[in-house]
């Protein structure tokens, strides 16, 4: 399929939805994981910090992030976080 420079550079370019929070899903009650500030599937963005779910909760935050570059259509601003994220190297810890 041959797409012209002007349609390739309008679908680079259009607008995305913002992505929806990362959410609780770390919630075990089995293994005696149920995080006491944040119910399952509700995000825990604003919740207290809790050092005891804290390391679930980067967990949840690198599948998130790891499903919005794989799971967004090709736009500037997935290419532009793809750019920084390689540039600018962070590390996430878990406990």
């Amino acid at each position: 399929m041959n797409v012209g420079l002007t349609q390739s550079i309008a679908s680079v370019l259009l607008p995305q939805e913002p992505a929806a929070p990362p959410v609780n899903n770390y919630h075990y009650p089995e293994e005696d994981i149920v995080d006491p500030d944040v119910a399952p599937g509700e995000t825990w963005v604003h919740a207290p910090y809790n050092n005891e779910y804290e390391g679930y909760r980067i967990l949840s935050l690198k599948g998130w992030f790891i499903q919005q570059l794989v799971g967004q259509p090709a736009s500037i601003h997935q290419m532009m976080v793809l750019f920084w994220h390689n540039l600018l190297v962070t590390q996430f810890y878990t406990c």
